[in-house]
């Protein structure tokens, strides 16, 4: 039997002294090559629990395996299979380089250097001109920064891509046009998508994961989010629509 692409098992993470327990025996499959949305309140740990996926911290408890194999030996073994793209599109590039020197950042360490034909192909794969391929961060928009970012983050062809609130900076007409560009790019790679925003989750994943005290309290598909019964998931459905309601 095929193992899931990610599994996690009784994942737990607590801060502080006191410690204040966030993630709390979390349990979680993900096939690979899905779109999936990860959702819930501020503060309810999704960032965390991006963080312990993607290796950047390490879990109090639990396992977390990718493809059957402990988290760190795949890594090892898959140099560049895993990237993030952040909300902070800002402050997460060096503000000194041109968007082409931004580009090689994310081809494999140790690799072959990408020429002026591997960073047009990555720049057109996300719709971005070429003429900004000399440009410095303070010269382009917030879209066109945030491009930037993703085409940095897919350049080692990532089998994982973890998308933390990354839409949520810009503008309604850049966040449509990005979350377009997500949906035509995402091929077989497999998408967690963190956000607070239920439409764009809607649109760009197939199944939802609400997260709820510490654990995933809901995974419904997409087609059947608005008739759930979840408490949970009634709560923020119905939150998110008083807002918009309320303009």
């Amino acid at each position: 039997m095929t193992p899931p692409f990610l599994e996690a098992r009784g994942l737990c993470k607590s801060y502080g002294r006191p410690p204040r327990a966030v993630l709390r025996d979390l349990e979680l499959e993900l096939p690979r090559g899905g779109a999936w949305g990860l959702l819930g309140e501020s503060g309810c740990g999704k960032s965390t629990l991006a963080r312990l996926l993607l290796g950047l911290e390490a879990p109090d408890a639990g396992t977390i395996l990718m493809e059957g194999q402990p988290l760190r030996r795949w890594r090892a073994r898959h140099p560049g299979g895993m990237s993030v793209v952040f909300q902070d599109y800002t402050t997460s590039v060096p503000p000194q380089c041109s968007v082409e020197e931004i580009l090689a950042e994310g081809f494999p360490p140790g690799g072959p250097r990408p020429g002026a034909g591997d960073l047009h192909a990555l720049m057109d794969r996300v719709s971005l001109p070429r003429a900004l391929a000399r440009k410095r961060p303070h010269e382009l928009s917030g879209g066109q920064l945030q491009r930037v970012c993703i085409a940095r983050a897919i350049a080692a062809r990532p089998a994982f891509l973890v998308l933390d609130e990354a839409v949520s900076s810009l503008d309604t007409p850049a966040q449509a046009r990005i979350l377009e560009l997500l949906r035509d790019i995402r091929g077989d790679m497999t998408y967690l998508f963190i956000t607070h925003d239920i439409q764009a989750a809607v649109f760009l994943c197939e199944r939802l994961l609400f997260l709820h005290q510490g654990r995933i309290a809901a995974s419904p598909p997409r087609e059947d989010l608005f008739r759930t019964t979840n408490p949970i998931v009634r709560d923020l459905l119905d939150n998110a629509l008083v807002f918009e309601d309320g303009g």
